[in-house]
């Protein structure tokens, strides 16, 4: 277990227990410490039963981590794919596990996704129809030359599985972005009073809860622009 310090990500437990002693499957589960004493998400993949001596797991450079095993005696292509983390996918109770929203790059530079679907680009006079071409404008380096516009309802791709700054006050995180001029903005929770601190925005999840606000920082108009 790795220790606790602002910023890192939270290590992964992994266990595997044998059910099949004469064909060597497995069955997989895997829990994610995050250090949020509120909310401790976990990847129960129970039921996947793999080959414990042909199987392996991928990190993709898309940041999804995808399970493969290997099936004798099949005619095609023997490597199948198992698992895929970040997927749709409903479990027997409706609950949905991870989808595509929580991938850095579903929305390119900068979008609002809901169901693994690009659904808005937001901006400080709105939220407006999401294209490829959907992105923030660069807020300078001078804290007299930017501001913030405020999101309701939408969470980081971080927030989920990075340990959080607080509790705070709101006006306390803003400082802290405010003064760093690598942040581009900072997600609170107002029930919590927790802050989290980004550096890249990119894909932002909506959320169906108003307590989750983002504070996008953008430059200052000035006449004419």
């Amino acid at each position: 277990m790795g220790s606790r310090r602002e910023g890192t990500v939270m290590p992964w437990v992994w266990e595997a227990n044998r059910e099949y002693e004469e064909n060597n499957f497995h069955s997989l589960w895997c829990n994610i410490e995050n250090g949020q004493s509120f909310e401790f998400p976990y990847m129960d993949i129970r039921t996947v039963r793999y080959n414990s001596s042909l199987s392996y797991l991928r990190l993709g450079v898309d940041g999804n981590l995808r399970l493969y095993t290997y099936r004798a005696n099949v005619r095609g292509n023997a490597w199948s794919l198992l698992y895929t983390l970040f997927d749709r996918r409903v479990n027997e109770n409706g609950m949905i596990f991870e989808d595509e929203c929580q991938l850095p790059n579903r929305c390119g530079k900068f979008g609002l996704c809901e169901d693994s679907q690009c659904v808005g680009c937001p901006a400080p006079n709105g939220v407006f129809a999401w294209s490829i071409d959907c992105d923030t404008k660069s807020p300078g380096c001078k804290a007299s030359g930017f501001t913030y516009y405020q999101l309701k309802g939408v969470n980081h791709f971080t927030v989920k599985y990075t340990v959080e700054s607080g509790p705070m006050k709101r006006s306390d995180c803003e400082s802290k972005c405010t003064k760093d001029y690598k942040c581009t903005g900072y997600f609170y929770r107002t029930d919590k009073s927790r802050c989290w601190i980004a550096y890249e925005l990119k894909t932002l999840t909506r959320v169906g809860n108003s307590t989750h606000l983002a504070y996008i920082k953008t430059p200052i108009s000035k006449p004419f622009d």
